[in-house]
């Protein structure tokens, strides 16, 4: 099986560690919730295809957003995001889920002025996680790409802290 421990930590501040899975092939990630010996529950965090890709931090602490629901939960170090694609064109004009080509995820670290442009070319993605993120004030926004490679308008920021 190409299933691997990527984390051991407390993400929930209950005493108990949790279990972050990774599938290396595939690129998924589940989080287990332990209790009492048992997996409490579990849940799917996003698939980050990077081989490469490793959870940075051994701090305990798995933070909630506020209640935006666009964006998920957060592992030390990383936003996991999720949206809803714009099918809408700069124009005004429809556009249909098949002529999705992907999304541009911009995010700005206020704190260091520091912004970065994340390409994912899979027009039916809807999730990624943003890893190796510092300690700061985050905007996130998404746009969508049509298979032509027009881009809509970002979406509005969505703001938090890590």
């Amino acid at each position: 099986m190409d299933w691997t421990i990527a984390s051991l930590q407390d993400t929930n501040g209950d005493g108990v560690d949790d279990v972050v899975w990774r599938n290396r092939q595939t690129g998924e990630n589940w989080l287990y919730i332990m209790g009492e010996g048992s997996i409490g529950s579990s849940k799917r965090i996003a698939t980050v295809a990077d081989t490469n890709w490793r959870i940075c931090s051994d701090d305990p602490g798995l933070n909630q957003t506020e209640s935006d629901s666009s964006t998920g939960e957060l592992i030390q170090g990383q936003i996991a995001l999720s949206w809803d694609a714009v099918l809408e064109r700069q124009s005004g004009a429809a556009m249909t889920e098949e002529q999705l080509g992907g999304f541009l995820v911009r995010y700005t670290n206020h704190d260091s002025n520091v912004q970065r442009v994340v390409s994912i070319t899979d027009g039916s993605a809807r999730e990624t996680v943003l890893s190796g993120l510092v300690e700061g004030l985050y905007s996130v926004e998404v746009a969508t790409v049509d298979k032509h490679g027009f881009v809509s308008d970002y979406s509005a920021a969505v703001s938090l802290e890590i």
